[in-house]
């Protein structure tokens, strides 16, 4: 299936509502709950959204709970406090616990920031969103037999959504439930580096278009898709780090022509700005670092670089998302922008048996577009001295 389904003969474009459509009647914090509050909100309310004429529909659902995986030991948060990155539930101390679920006869559409499965009675308490038309009108452009869909709320464009989000899920899926029969369905993404990594995980992943509707005989989910979810990789998952292990494993990653000193530059970033990091860069590049910009890597190069890494200092972001091919006993510094990011990289650097040494930087004077900050090279050079030295 390829081209804009819109374009297709006699096939309907779905759209979801949009983070701005939803934070309009509720705050914009995208979560299984925004469309439901728009769905129960009052008459008034729900005249601004013409199109939206959907109710929560009673549908079956069997859930089946998957065995957790080994305790997840806490991290140290204390660095973090009042700075205004998110912590999420991975910090505290519990065991991870998955929860598949199955409808039947049901319908799907995915968007860029999420996905609603419904009926044309009403839509499941499932979906991640809002769908932006009369369901009740409704029709399928697609037949699917069975389908377990990795999708979720979160951007499918960004590299290290799809990785750990995504490819997690179906990683997850294929080892706790093998031989299900059922089709892989992941979002439509040729990203160079998802496909790259795609390819060992679900080679014969069906790709679906945003805004397609899919009738699914049975359609399976993760919880992790459409409830609380530890971004990214579930905490660390050890299910889905050492099937990375088994698709890339050390002797395939090794090559002393990759530097040992590494720092990520995110220069060509649109969003999260280091405002100095060309300071950074001549700081880090006097005590013997290379600076590189993963967006001029291939996928397997990205792997290596990391790998290869004795120590690693980058700012957080997307850039970071090879790390879950760091080595035990390395070291990574991450840069946090205030009230920017998640401990998810720490998360993973902690299975991996990574030194994580974080530093915070602070807001612009004055800020504008892309959400610049600075961040204090003492405070940098001080890190990396104490990680080096770990």
């Amino acid at each position: 299936m390829s081209g804009d389904p819109a374009d297709r003969p006699g096939t309907t474009h779905a759209r979801l509502l949009t983070r701005r459509e939803l934070g309009q009647v509720e705050p914009a914090v995208l979560s299984a709950q925004n469309w439901l509050h728009v769905a129960s909100a009052s008459d008034a309310v729900r005249s601004r959204f013409p199109a939206a004429r959907f109710s929560v529909a009673d549908i079956d659902c069997r859930s089946t709970t998957l065995a957790p995986e080994k305790d997840l030991p806490p991290l140290d948060t204390a660095p973090f406090a009042g700075t205004g990155v998110r912590l999420g539930p991975g910090a505290a101390p519990r065991r991870s616990r998955l929860v598949l679920h199955e409808l039947r006869d049901v319908l799907l559409v995915y968007g860029l920031r999420g996905f609603a499965v419904f009926t044309t009675s009403g839509v499941s308490t499932l979906s991640t969103n809002a769908p932006a038309f009369d369901i009740a009108s409704v029709r399928p452009d697609e037949a699917v037999d069975a389908l377990f869909f990795t999708g979720d709320s979160f951007n499918s464009g960004n590299i290290c959504h799809y990785f750990y989000d995504h490819l997690g899920r179906a990683i997850l899926y294929d080892e706790l439930v093998p031989g299900s029969g059922f089709t892989v369905g992941t979002v439509n993404t040729e990203a160079p580096f998802n496909a790259f990594f795609r390819q060992p995980v679900a080679p014969d992943a069906q790709r679906l278009e945003p805004g397609t509707i899919y009738h699914v005989g049975r359609l399976r989910l993760l919880s992790t898709s459409s409830g609380s979810i530890d971004h990214p990789a579930y905490g660390g998952s050890e299910i889905v780090l050492d099937r990375w292990t088994r698709h890339f494993p050390p002797d395939a990653l090794q090559d002393t022509s990759f530097p040992e000193r590494l720092y990520i530059s995110r220069s060509d970033a649109r969003r999260r700005r280091l405002v100095n990091e060309p300071d950074v860069e001549r700081l880090l590049v006097g005590l013997g670092y290379t600076v590189v910009r993963m967006s001029e890597q291939s996928a397997l190069d990205q792997a290596k670089l990391i790998h290869n890494a004795r120590t690693i200092v980058s700012p957080h972001g997307a850039n970071l998302t090879a790390i879950a091919f760091a080595t035990a006993g390395s070291a990574m510094v991450e840069l946090f922008g205030p009230g920017q990011g998640t401990l998810g990289f720490y998360r993973v650097a902690q299975r991996r048996g990574v030194h994580y040494q974080p530093v915070l930087g602070r807001e612009v004077p004055r800020k504008g577009a892309g959400d610049p900050w600075i961040i204090a090279l003492d405070e940098v050079a001080a890190a990396v001295d104490a990680a080096e030295t770990a």
